[in-house]
């Protein structure tokens, strides 16, 4: 731990002269072309409360009922010695099965801060350290230096800084002078690997700290089959309330929990991010696993991600492209999607990031506006993905009876003893043969889709089932 006085921040000089009380202080970290600062954007009014946290609470809201009264002007900034290092690559360019990878890894691609009791604290992935900034003129209060990539925003809670690291341990810090309080060795050995140019601990801390009525709760290590740790101890000394450590053991370490991002907490569950997958659930009075649901990105797309927030009775998941709405107490899928980068909602507004900018969205009439729109875009995917059959029954003209012929090729069922024998939705000829449920062969429970989507004119499908013949519409007998 040492003291410094850094870069020294424009626009520092004579700021001294204004009461920190009356000011509001923004805090914005960015991390875009090559630049990484922090500013100070402030404005006069009334005292402004702590953001302790990274999205100022551990439902990770980012919502704070101080009123910022325009224009707000910058006050200072402060240029760190080097830029993030973020722990993954981008993903690369190259489809799966047509569809690109999304960034769903960007946990740590900017110096998050969190502001409390008159100074900015953050970490850092380039030199491994924690700084402590004065709120007022930017200028360094204290720096300590951890074993590895400090990647997540501190927490700040009752006058002591909480921060996890790469070297696999968690520091409790005095958040008025940076000084040592305790350490906590998370990971279960000393083992070290190369990670993004750097040795760390195998086991690294890379969802932060989150610090909630006198309760410290961190994870540790990334790669299921070597174990993933999660805890809970008291914030005070860093004795041991719970571990858990059997989550791995769930499908031979094959389970896709991979704690990476940061921690979310309300009064019955722990959250957890985890990498590419959806977030996971613990019982954060005994560290119990709930659940982590598993969707298939054929079906409803790409999601999961180290980005989530809690609102209501929903988790919040999302990549850098989409977020999706969870019960958190189930897991399931809830009432809507939003096609951006961020969210932070009000009692009434969504309020969302995309490339075109912020957009305020009414909550109530939204729920039902995602709604129609995800029936639709089934819709749409299953007249993609359809087969000719399916094609030929759902886009039939509405009064059009199956067996009338409206298309210059009908498709005709046949049983070896009669026309139409075998289909209860189409007793004499329909062009739809497959019916879902519906058409069966006399092996139970065999779909009678027989490969009625071939090319050739004439072919023989499952057990018990005659030809199938493509005829000139008009020019078939009736049965």
């Amino acid at each position: 731990m040492s003291a410094g006085s850094g870069d020294m921040p424009r626009g520092a000089a004579g700021y001294s002269k204004l009461s920190l009380g009356m000011l509001l202080l923004l805090i914005v970290v960015l991390s875009i072309a090559g630049v990484w600062v922090v500013y100070a954007i402030t404005n006069s009014l009334a005292p402004a409360p702590d953001w302790p946290t990274y999205m100022h609470d551990p439902a990770r809201s980012g919502v704070t009922p101080t009123t910022v009264t325009l224009p707000v002007g910058e006050q200072w900034v402060y240029r760190p010695p080097g830029p993030p290092r973020p722990a993954w690559p981008d993903p690369q360019p190259v489809p799966v099965e047509g569809n690109l990878e999304l960034p769903r890894m960007k946990f740590d691609d900017a110096f998050h801060v969190a502001v409390a009791d008159g100074a900015v604290y953050f970490g850092s992935s380039a030199d491994n350290k924690v700084y402590s900034l004065d709120a007022g003129t930017g200028r360094v209060r204290w720096q300590f230096f951890t074993g590895g990539p400090v990647r997540l925003a501190p927490a700040v809670h009752n006058g002591r800084v909480y921060v996890g690291s790469d070297d696999g341990y968690v520091y409790c810090l005095s958040a008025a002078d940076g000084r040592l309080i305790w350490k906590f060795h998370a990971a279960p050995n000393g083992k070290r690997v190369l990670g993004r140019g750097k040795m760390i601990s195998l086991w690294p801390v890379r969802t932060g700290v989150v610090a909630d009525g006198g309760i410290a709760y961190f994870a540790c290590g990334v790669f299921p089959g070597e174990r993933v740790y999660v805890y809970a101890v008291r914030a005070q000394d860093g004795s041991l309330l719970w571990k858990n450590d059997t989550v791995s053991d769930l499908k031979a370490g094959q389970n896709g929990f991979s704690p990476q991002g940061y921690l979310l907490l309300n009064k019955t569950y722990l959250f957890i991010p985890s990498g590419r997958a959806m977030p996971a659930c613990f019982d954060r009075q005994d560290g119990r696993f709930i659940h982590q649901r598993k969707f298939s990105w054929r079906s409803i797309g790409i999601i999961g991600g180290t980005y989530a927030l809690l609102s209501d009775d929903h988790l919040y998941s999302g990549t850098l492209r989409q977020v999706v709405t969870l019960d958190k107490k189930s897991g399931n899928v809830g009432f809507a999607w939003f096609p951006g980068r961020r969210l932070v909602l009000t009692a009434k507004t969504s309020y969302m990031l995309n490339d075109a900018g912020i957009t305020a969205l009414d909550r109530a009439a939204y729920v039902q506006a995602s709604r129609t729109q995800r029936q639709l875009t089934g819709k749409r995917t299953a007249l993609k993905r359809a087969k000719p059959g399916d094609l030929t029954e759902q886009l039939r003209p509405p009064g059009l009876r199956a067996g009338q012929a409206h298309r210059p090729y009908d498709l005709r069922y046949r049983t070896g003893r009669q026309e139409g024998g075998g289909c209860p939705a189409c007793p004499r000829c329909c062009r739809a043969l497959w019916h879902e449920g519906l058409c069966r062969s006399r092996r139970a429970g065999f779909p009678a889709l027989l490969g009625l989507f071939r090319q050739s004119d004439r072919f023989r499908g499952g057990a018990g089932i005659g030809p199938v013949e493509r005829l000139r519409s008009g020019s078939h007998p009736r049965a």
